[in-house]
């Protein structure tokens, strides 16, 4: 039975990730820096605005809410998204993060009553939920002159997907907006019963694939493969892995082998990634994939072939493989067009271990590797990023029995960026050293935070009771 594809994360939809250093230009935050940002609104250079929001979200997070809408309408990747999205979420934006963004607006915007209102709709959306005063913002800002982000923001206040088909038409970097339309199309062929023209996608999709200049994350090349590239699934069923192991199936095939070789190169090799990595966990269809890869590519991106190997290993079960693909890994010279998928992939060697998929001491111990590559990797200019990094590493300290370190690595994190997860880490840090006073402290301070997150609790309960029995 055909599905809805799943639509994007949108904080404009309440539904709830790149380039270097975000966008590749370090900014200096003086007051040009604003002026120039509400002038690159006005003038509709989205690009030189969205860098500007970035740079200004380390001092208020609210310009990480506009950057957000930006990196839609002038899109370079997913994983840009993700990193602005999330730093958004937990930054804390209260009311001097709102005074502070209002006084701003008065002092720079005032004179440009359509951008002042757009950006005001964002607040009023977002911040104050209020719906209604964010559309009639939004729709008076068109009134005065139609922008590509007037439009963006309409469609996410109203989900009226004519004007998205609007917003795409005006934006200079369409590629997200484009491929979302796709998807609307399906969505709406499916709803009303109708077979979706998988011919017209896959020409769609061609034209979008071929351009190198901006990339998608995992989940929209799963979009692309369900859109007609091939076929995707949710579930597979099978034998469980020599360990108990959950079994690992192909969840999609691949079937455009027409129109793989007109994709870009990253596309290609990120499509691969798609097919045989997490949520594909398609090898056979992996490795034709590879098969068509020129070796100019393979060598550019050879850190992403080396994980694709490694993702498959997983999903066959072999362990020592896999170790030994990340240490081939780990000595690759790399970028920090990396980061995320380091960072990711360090998550799939850490919940191999606690999950109990196979918690071998040397799984670990990788996973406590690749989380300091990501980190290493890391947007210098991302407190939040960095924590997550170390935090990741902290927590795989713990796991591995390595509480000192993992204190230390934790303690870290709070420097860079306030993280209660790292708070119940530290507490059963102290507890497994035998400081029960600080572990106590630190318990209640868990406590206090997490208070009706009950899941959270539950999950704490069962550590603190594994590492208490043991002190």
């Amino acid at each position: 039975m055909k599905a809805n594809l799943r639509r994007q994360a949108l904080v404009a939809m309440v539904a709830v990730l790149f380039f270097f250093s975000f966008s590749g230009v370090a900014l200096a935050l003086v007051e040009n820096d604003l002026q120039l940002l509400w002038d690159s609104l006005a003038e509709e250079d989205y690009q030189r605005a969205l860098e500007l929001a970035v740079a200004q979200g380390q001092e208020n997070p609210l310009y990480f809410l506009l950057a957000f809408y930006l990196s839609h309408v002038s899109f370079n990747s997913s994983a840009e998204i993700r990193l602005i999205l999330w730093q958004y979420y937990t930054l804390p934006s209260g009311d001097e993060s709102l005074q502070t963004f209002a006084g701003d607006l008065a002092q720079y915007a005032a004179e440009k009553p359509f951008v002042y209102k757009l950006a005001m709709a964002i607040v009023e959306f977002n911040e104050y939920r209020n719906k209604a005063e964010a559309v009639k913002l939004v729709q008076e800002s068109l009134a005065e002159r139609e922008t590509a982000l007037g439009y963006y923001l309409d469609y996410c206040f109203t989900d009226n997907a004519e004007s998205c088909k609007k917003a795409a038409l005006l934006s200079q970097r369409p590629a997200y907006l484009n491929q979302h339309l796709l998807i609307l199309d399906y969505n709406e062929k499916i709803e009303s019963g109708r077979e979706p023209e998988k011919d017209k996608y896959v020409t769609e999709l061609e034209k979008l694939l071929a351009n190198d200049d901006y990339y998608f994350d995992i989940d929209n090349y799963h979009n692309f493969i369900q859109l007609g590239l091939g076929e995707k699934w949710v579930s597979a069923i099978g034998p469980s892995g020599p360990n108990n192991e959950p079994f690992f199936g192909a969840l999609c095939d691949f079937t455009a082998w027409d129109s793989f070789p007109k994709f870009a190169p990253r596309h290609q090799i990120l499509m691969t990634l798609a097919v045989a990595g997490p949520g594909g966990q398609n090898s056979w269809h992996g490795e034709q994939l590879l098969g068509r890869i020129d070796e100019e590519t393979l060598e550019i991106y050879a850190p992403l072939v080396k994980m694709i190997r490694i993702y498959e290993n997983f999903h066959d079960y072999q362990y020592e493989e896999v170790y030994r693909l990340a240490n081939e890994l780990l000595a690759m010279i790399t970028d920090p067009f990396y980061f995320l998928y380091f960072y990711d992939l360090a998550y799939e060697y850490e919940m191999f271990f606690f999950a109990d998929y196979y918690p071998d001491q040397t799984m670990i111990d990788k996973a406590v590797l690749i989380y300091d590559k990501a980190y290493q990797l890391a947007p210098p200019d991302s407190p939040y990023w960095q924590g997550m990094a170390l935090r990741g590493k902290g927590r795989s300290q713990y796991y591995a029995g390595r509480y000192q370190d993992s204190l230390a690595t934790l303690t870290k994190v709070l420097a860079l960026t306030d993280d209660p997860v790292s708070y119940i880490f530290i507490c059963l840090d102290y507890y497994a050293l035998g400081d029960l006073e600080n572990g106590a402290a630190w318990e209640e301070k868990v406590r206090s935070f997490f208070a009706g997150y009950d899941n959270t609790l539950q999950d704490f309960e069962r550590l603190l009771g594994e590492v208490k029995g043991g002190t």
